[in-house]
């Protein structure tokens, strides 16, 4: 093997490196999504067997709450895009989410299935590579 072509293939791993760098982040910021819409599944399916009037505390976010009541637990409000809202009943609006839910574990897995691919093909060329070390070895031995 010439130096040009074990260059080539260093260069083709650090190309791997990045993609499976950026891979990652990705995932890390998918898997962030999906808890938070499973922790929005769970709140709805919750809030659908409140009583009317029943005393809750809205989240505003970093541990801040808003008193309030269930009177108007039948209808929610969601975002379906573009900043674009919409309201749904809290059937419609679990059901949207759950979809969510299912796109978001389906990019998951997508991208997990990208990074065994890259895995795989880094693999192959590392071994190429070890070889290559091998053989130079053991011809200046």
């Amino acid at each position: 093997m010439k130096d040009e072509e074990v260059q080539a293939y260093l260069m083709q791993l650090e190309e791997y490196e990045k993609n499976m760098n950026a891979l990652a982040n990705q995932q890390e910021l998918m898997r962030k999504s999906l808890d938070e819409h499973l922790k929005v599944l769970e709140t709805l399916k919750n809030f659908a067997t409140l009583e009317k009037d029943t005393e809750i505390l809205i989240p505003l976010g970093a541990g801040v709450f808003l008193p309030g009541n269930s009177k108007n637990m039948d209808r929610v409000i969601i975002n379906i895009g573009g900043n674009i809202f919409m309201e749904a009943n809290m059937e419609k609006a679990t059901d949207m989410v759950g979809k969510r839910v299912n796109n978001i574990k389906e990019a998951i897995e997508k991208i997990s299935r990208q990074m065994a691919a890259i895995e795989r093909e880094a693999g192959k060329i590392t071994n190429l590579l070890r070889e290559e070390e091998e053989k130079r070895l053991g011809g200046n031995a």
